[in-house]
């Protein structure tokens, strides 16, 4: 038997043929409503076609027809191209639920959109006894939705904004709503004060679509020089979902910026740059990327987003920040890189701006490529030495700590060595370092062999350029070599500079928001005027 059929309905129609002798057919299961699904039909609302969503989406109430203030709602999307919105009565309270919808579908190449709808709109129906019923709508006074919005635009969190309103006695508490209605009503105001702020951008949706087409509206550099546009990012159709891309290693990026960052950053001979995570709970790191002036401060050039931190995705970054540049006839040339010890800064920087010099001393520890030594062309790549000691520390602390027979002998030892690895930071010259690492070689083999065969292999051969004078003919002994510039920018961002979100739409969203920031104050700082003493430059500016 067929289950869509009722079986009350077919013994019913099988006694009706008893009586009257005669077939009678089946009973048929009752029609589909036309509201999704295979059953549901649409047809053209426009013979127009869209150059983007966000035009299309403009359309929706009027052909729609529905009152002033109301708009269709975005509730759903299939496959890449297709978004779904249905009409805001289907889920309002008080009022019978209407099954009307409408979609928009872009052209097989991502390229224009065309809006199709149901045939009927029926007519909205207000439910008996709902005049007694909280609007939530109304829940918050004119003056509480004004401070919403303001703290919004500020940046303010969800509970700072709740703290504003107590504290401005505006919350509705003589009104009979429910914590969840008051919190519900404060967080759908902060979304669509976010959707509607023009100065801060953002995608229509997480989905990748419409990031792509997202990206590809800001693509060209804007008439604002401090407004941020996108260098590059990676087409939606080359990814599927990002599980899909995780899972295969496919690299995914957004690169950003602004005009007058990109026309300031060419001035930068020192290049600094550094992941970041804890912006998002999306699975996507952070990188900025910058220039270094004396003694050490760091200015923004790009901010990228990736899927993975690996040297593509800084090579892809470093080629669109030259490619752009180009055609605004800006020359990018850094000699130098200053920044943690991680190999994709290295390797992507190398594949952009060329071979970089030896990275650290040879295995009879002496020095590969002096300052001055002629070799024209090779950039100079440095290491933060404060990355250095923290991870020197991390890998030789249990190794002390085992050989010491009592606390107090550890605390020594490991005071010890700080002190002979900061010597070997703070060398007069160049060439004191290889001289300084073998007399040190000679004392911490006798001392403890296992910690000091650690230090050198790691912090001597591979990973060496980290003392004061390195490449002083490249990046002068004026800029400490750290990167605690770029790490306080970091610092700054997650204290507030980005909002913590759970979508990669909005990580953008608040990506593009920042660079505005640091762009808009870049424009009005005052050039440092900065005259070292020989005490900064010997203690390497910490």
């Amino acid at each position: 038997m067929n289950p869509q059929q009722d079986p009350i309905r077919l013994l019913e129609g099988l006694l009706e043929q008893l009586r009257s002798g005669a077939p009678s057919d089946p009973p048929q299961a009752p029609p589909r409503k036309p509201g999704r699904g295979p059953a549901a039909v649409y047809v053209e609302a426009s013979d127009e076609v869209f150059p983007t969503l966000q035009d299309a989406e403009r359309e929706l109430s009027g052909l729609a027809g529905l009152p002033a203030g109301m708009k269709m709602i975005a509730n759903n999307q299939y496959s890449r191209g297709i978004q779904r919105y249905r009409c805001p009565y289907q889920r309002k309270k008080g009022w019978d639920k209407c099954p009307f919808a409408m979609r928009v579908e872009a052209g097989s190449d991502g390229k224009g959109f065309r809006i199709f709808r149901h045939e009927d709109h029926p007519p909205h129906i207000e439910l008996p006894g709902a005049e007694g019923s909280v609007n939530r709508n109304r829940i918050l006074c004119d003056e509480a939705v004004k401070v919403v919005t303001v703290s919004c635009h500020s940046g303010a969190t969800a509970r700072g904004t709740f703290k504003a309103l107590r504290e401005g006695k505006l919350l509705p508490i003589d009104k009979p709503v429910s914590d969840r209605q008051l919190k519900k009503s404060i967080y759908n105001l902060r979304h669509k004060v976010r959707l509607n702020n023009p100065s801060r951008p953002r995608p229509n949706s997480a989905a990748l679509i419409d990031i792509d087409i997202f990206c590809r509206e800001h693509e060209d550099v804007p008439l604002d020089p401090h407004e941020a546009f996108c260098l590059s990012f990676s087409p939606a159709s080359d990814i599927g979902t990002v599980q899909e891309a995780k899972d295969s290693g496919i690299d995914m990026w957004y690169y950003f910026t602004t005009p007058f960052l990109l026309e300031r950053g060419c001035n930068y001979s020192t290049l600094c740059m550094d992941y970041t995570h804890s912006l998002s709970y999306c699975p996507f790191p952070t990188v900025l990327v910058g220039g270094i002036t004396p003694p050490g401060s760091f200015h923004i050039i790009m901010m990228g987003v990736t899927l993975h931190e690996n040297s593509a995705s800084i090579e892809i970054g470093l080629r669109a920040l030259l490619e752009k540049a180009a055609t605004r006839d800006l020359t990018y040339a850094p000699m130098g890189l200053l920044c943690d010890s991680a190999p994709c800064f290295t390797a992507g920087f190398s594949r952009v701006f060329g071979e970089c010099r030896a990275l650290g001393l040879s295995n009879d520890l002496a020095i590969q490529q002096p300052s001055n030594s002629g070799a024209d062309g090779l950039r100079a790549r440095l290491y933060c030495y404060v990355h250095m000691w923290r991870q020197t520390l991390r890998h030789t602390a249990p190794m002390l700590r085992n050989s010491a027979c009592n606390k107090e002998q550890y605390e020594a030892l490991r005071l010890e060595l700080k002190h002979d690895v900061l010597s070997l930071q703070r060398v007069p010259e160049e060439y004191h370092f290889p001289i300084l690492a073998k007399l040190l070689a000679v004392k911490w083999t006798a001392i403890h062999a296992e910690a000091w065969a650690y230090f050198s292999k790691t912090w001597l051969i591979q990973y060496g350029n980290w003392y004061q004078k390195c490449s002083n003919d490249i990046v002068p002994p004026t800029i400490g070599r750290t990167s605690n510039g770029v790490e306080g920018t970091n610092a700054a961002l997650k204290r507030g500079g980005i909002n913590v979100n759970l979508s990669l739409s909005s990580l953008l969203s608040e990506v593009m928001s920042a660079l505005s920031d640091y762009s808009t104050l870049g424009s009005i700082e005052e050039p440092e005027e900065f005259k070292p003493s020989r005490d900064q430059v010997m203690h390497g500016f910490r």
